[in-house]
């Protein structure tokens, strides 16, 4: 019987989850550890055994093991726990060939009890040098037209089991060729174990293609030919994009240096050049980066932006200097003194990407050798990025980030250990949490290795879990929630602070209420009641801004009564006069008695929509100038009779007036002193303007607070 343990497979560690030992051991030195059925496993390598183990049984049972692997095969083996209810069977190699997620659950022969189905994983073994393959899809290629080979690798493991996330090169033994993966950005293998790169080049003659493993640090099949003969046409690259340049693996050094010429074309490529040859890690180096045009030429007037990122699963041991924009001066090539670093020894894939046009790119493999690989207490490596700070209406959040491949990442919240996962090949991990309740949440990484040892851990992530449906606490409506047809309502909304939207819903008829910025939580709005009798719900969507929902209908309704003659009539006549800095008034009200007026109220704004001032007259007048108005700007005038209860008459049309400078007036611009009827506003073919419905919160405020304030400055210049 063949077995491997982890901690003898050093190659392979990557793919183990050791740490679920570990944390079963502190699950039961912190008081965790659950009387319930359970069974587990540690998580294993295709082709070699593992161990299942159970506890919380009742002692001395024959037991059930039921294993299903990823393909869905099942198979059962029989056990038997022991007086502590607990008991252990070792699965061989045969049955752990295939890589993948397995479940697992162990049944009393009884039927008594039984555990609820775990899950454990087998990885891929090591990259197989002999098994995996490389093939390009035809030897002959046409250069100068549309014509290119393709090149696929897979990369498996003995047994035939893909390895995805493999950082895998093609290189050639001819400068001029150019290598592209055929899926952009695809540098590394698929679930499927396999990369495919677009072949080409720009000059004639036989290329020796080798392809090779980087994270496996390993050369997969033979060298490949590909002969390049001349065609008849000059065409543009059959792939679309810049091509990378091809370099010989472990060669690190200049890259191809050409002249800055006033000739050349926009920037195609970037080269990594004068890095060292001889590279120790933690040792800062000095590199150049130089953008060529199509016919490698220096591009000198390249002035874009450029990032900095290793590809592969040791990317998070590398430092690279901040994004650099290309300035005239440049002339296409820019010196970054010791601005790079690497932390451990290794095989390093570098990348330089324009960041608006992700095509323009390119890439150089560095061997860092030597030096120390002490990184501390790894904490620049362990990182969270997602979710970031902040308020979240999701009680289950996804908890991803960075921390060394391979190794158990263990998750807190707020101090209590709340999971563990593996990180993937590619530094990475990702764990969904249960739901958490409302309120604080702080969340924490730590990597541990193999025996529990904390290689390094992140920043706290502090969030805030609010799932409550926002509410309103108090509902105004100005005049009131009796009303006749046809009346200007302005409604005051009490609610949590910062809504993304509060909107009345009245059969139908919305009207969306905003913000008082000087007052958050108060929503405000205005509409007309409905010109027929009856009861209308109060019905409000409110949306807050964590995008919790709520539909609300308000405890007291709005009654509108058919008796007209409550209702004030609407003035006519309205005429305007122009002013420095003012627009005097005048209207007539040949409807309405004098004992039932008690003063008027005079709305106006900048827009007929938006009346969102107000000044109050001093009694029964008919005439009101209003103040402190800006020259040359049109204003729309509204006016409705107020009786001595404060009800609101009737809204009539819309009057319109412009301030004018003394000396225009004297000048004697067109009607600039005369006074303008109210049909000054009609529409050529339309009906007249109607005011009663757009009232805002500032006109409220008038009506509320009384003329105080809003109407201080009328009250001086009475007629």
């Amino acid at each position: 019987m063949k077995t491997k343990h982890m901690n003898t497979k050093v190659k392979v560690s990557l793919y183990l989850s050791i740490a679920a030992v570990t944390s079963l051991i502190f699950a039961q030195l912190s008081g965790f550890a659950s009387s319930a059925p359970r069974i587990s496993a540690i998580n294993a390598v295709a082709g070699y055994g593992t161990t299942l183990t159970v506890t919380g049984m009742d002692s001395y049972q024959p037991l059930l093991y039921v294993l299903n692997n990823p393909t869905g095969q099942q198979h059962t083996f029989n056990g038997y726990t022991d007086g502590n209810g607990s008991a252990s069977y070792h699965v061989n190699e045969t049955y752990l060939r295939v890589a993948g997620i397995y479940r697992i659950q162990a049944v009393e022969t009884s039927g008594k009890l039984a555990t609820k189905i775990s899950m454990f994983t087998v990885y891929p073994d090591q990259a197989s040098a002999q098994t995996s393959q490389f093939e390009i899809s035809k030897t002959s290629v046409t250069v100068g037209s549309y014509d290119f080979a393709l090149a696929k690798v897979r990369v498996i493991d003995s047994l035939g089991n893909p390895i995805p996330q493999h950082f895998v090169q093609i290189v050639s033994d001819r400068t001029g060729d150019m290598i592209k993966p055929y899926i952009d950005q695809q540098y590394s293998t698929n679930d499927q174990g396999e990369v495919t790169y677009a072949l080409t080049s720009r000059e004639a003659g036989t290329s020796q293609y080798t392809a090779f493993d980087l994270t496996a640090q390993t050369r997969i099949g033979s060298t490949l030919v590909v002969q390049y003969t001349r065609g008849g046409v000059s065409s543009p690259s059959p792939i679309q994009g810049s091509f990378l340049q091809a370099s010989v693996l472990g060669v690190g050094g200049d890259g191809l240096i050409a002249d800055a010429t006033p000739n050349a074309g926009p920037a195609y490529s970037f080269s990594f050049e004068q890095i060292p040859t001889s590279i120790k890690a933690n040792q800062p180096i000095d590199f150049t980066v130089t953008a060529y045009d199509i016919s490698q030429k220096v591009a000198s007037g390249y002035l874009g932006t450029v990032h900095f990122s290793a590809m592969g699963s040791n990317n998070v041991y590398v430092s690279f200097p901040k994004d650099y924009t290309f300035t005239p001066s440049d002339l296409g090539k820019h010196i970054f003194p010791l601005s790079l670093q690497f932390q451990q020894e290794g095989t390093y894939q570098l990348q330089v990407q324009d960041t608006q046009k992700q095509t323009l790119l390119g890439i150089a493999t560095v061997i860092v050798k030597g030096g120390t690989t002490d990184t501390g207490n790894g904490s620049s490596v362990v990182s969270i990025t997602s979710p970031s700070p902040g308020s979240y209406s999701s009680n289950i959040q996804t908890i991803s980030g960075n921390a060394p491949a391979g190794k158990d990442v263990k998750i807190y919240d707020n101090n209590e250990e709340i999971g563990t996962v593996v990180s993937s090949l590619k530094s990475q991990f990702e764990y969904t949490t249960q739901p958490l309740s409302d309120g604080p949440h702080e969340f924490a990484a730590i990597s541990v290795d193999q025996k529990g040892v904390v290689i390094g851990s992140s920043d706290k992530v502090a969030i805030t879990i609010n799932t409550k449906p926002p509410s309103l606490q108090k509902v105004e409506l100005v005049p009131g929630f009796s009303l006749t047809p046809g009346v200007p309502v302005q409604i005051l909304v009490t609610s949590d602070p910062h809504m993304k939207s509060l909107i009345l819903d009245m059969s139908g008829s919305q009207t969306t209420l905003t913000e008082d910025q000087n007052q958050p939580g108060l929503y405000t709005g205005s509409f007309a009641s409905p010109a027929t009798a009856g009861s209308y719900d109060l019905h409000f969507l409110i949306t807050d801004a964590l995008n919790n929902q709520s539909s609300v209908v308000y405890e007291q309704k709005l009654v509108i009564s058919p008796d007209a003659a409550q209702s004030l009539k609407a003035v006519s006549n309205v005429k305007t006069e122009p002013g420095a800095y003012k627009v005097t008034l005048t209207w007539t009200d040949a409807e309405n008695t004098a004992t039932s007026v008690k003063n008027y109220k005079i709305f106006y704004g900048v827009s007929p929509t938006d009346l969102s001032s107000s000044v109050d007259t001093a009694g029964n007048v008919k005439t009101w100038y209003v103040p402190n108005l800006q020259n040359g700007v049109t204003y729309y005038f509204g006016i409705v009779a107020v009786d001595q209860s404060g009800n609101f008459g009737t809204g009539g049309t819309l009057a319109v007036g412009t301030p004018q400078d003394p000396a225009a007036i004297k000048g004697g611009l067109p009607a600039a002193d005369t006074l303008i009827s109210s049909d000054a506003v009609r529409g050529e073919t339309g009906p007249e303007i109607l005011w009663l419905f757009p009232l805002s919160f500032a006109a409220y405020r008038g009506i509320r607070r009384g003329a105080r304030k809003l109407g201080r400055g009328a009250k001086a210049g009475r007629q």
